[in-house]
């Protein structure tokens, strides 16, 4: 599918600063969540799936039918063991 999370870079120019896009949701990423000690950019679909993205290799490393409609909160706990998700269902 078409990327519809993108990762940019900015502090070099427009033109170069796009460094990453992934298309894991069919209809569309609806949120994001960044773990920096872990290199994990998280992100939360229109069609209820969460996805676990690894920033080093900038590859998909999972992805998880987790709600029926659109994920609309993504948060882990302070020792970024646990991740929670929201949804309107």
């Amino acid at each position: 599918s078409a990327a519809n999370v993108a990762v940019w870079d900015t502090l070099i120019p427009p033109s170069k600063g796009r460094i990453a896009g992934f298309g894991g949701h069919p209809k569309g990423a609806t949120t994001i969540l960044y773990s920096e000690t872990q290199w994990l950019l998280i992100s939360g679909g229109k069609s209820g799936e969460v996805c676990l993205w690894d920033m080093r290799m900038l590859k998909l490393l999972s992805s998880t039918p987790a709600h029926t409609l659109n994920v609309r909160a993504l948060a882990l706990d302070s020792a970024r063991s646990i991740l929670a998700s929201g949804s309107s269902d």
